[in-house]
C-alpha cells in the first residue's frame, strides 16, 4: 500500500471527502495522486478517455496538477510480479509540466499533447 485511497465514484458518501482534500494536503504536506482515466489501462491504447474527477478535485481545491505518464504496460508487469515475486522490473514514468487548475477546459488536451508521442 502506497498510502492510497480508493475512491468509489458511485458512493454519495465520498462527496465530503473531496471538500477536505485541500486542508488535508496543506496539513500533511502530502500530494494527491489521481489516475484521470479512472482505472488502469488494460489495452494497447496510449490513453483512455478521462473521467471528470481529477479536474473537479483540482478546480474545487485550487490545486495545480503534475501529469505523470506510466509508460510500462501495467497488466504485463502485474502478471510478472504475481508469477515471480523476486523478479525485478522497471516501471518507466514520464513527468510532464505543471498544469494550472484554471485551465479547466484544456486539461485532457494538454495531457494528451504532453504524452502523445510516448506510446
Amino acid at each position: 500500500n502506497a498510502g492510497g485511497i480508493l475512491l468509489d465514484r458511485e458512493n454519495s458518501q465520498m462527496s465530503g471527502f473531496f471538500s477536505d482534500i485541500k486542508r488535508a494536503v496543506k496539513e500533511s504536506g502530502y500530494s494527491i495522486f489521481i489516475f484521470p482515466e479512472g482505472t488502469r489501462n488494460k489495452g494497447e491504447d496510449a490513453l483512455l478517455e478521462f473521467k471528470e474527477g481529477a479536474r473537479i478535485i483540482a478546480l474545487k481545491n485550487r490545486l495545480p496538477m503534475l501529469p505523470i505518464y506510466i509508460r510500462t504496460h501495467t497488466d504485463k508487469a502485474l502478471g510478472n510480479s504475481l508469477n515471480d515475486k523476486d523478479m525485478e522490473q522497471t516501471i518507466e514514468m514520464v513527468i510532464g509540466d505543471l498544469i494550472d487548475y484554471r485551465k479547466k477546459g484544456d486539461l485532457e488536451k494538454l495531457y494528451r499533447e504532453t504524452f502523445s508521442d510516448l506510446h
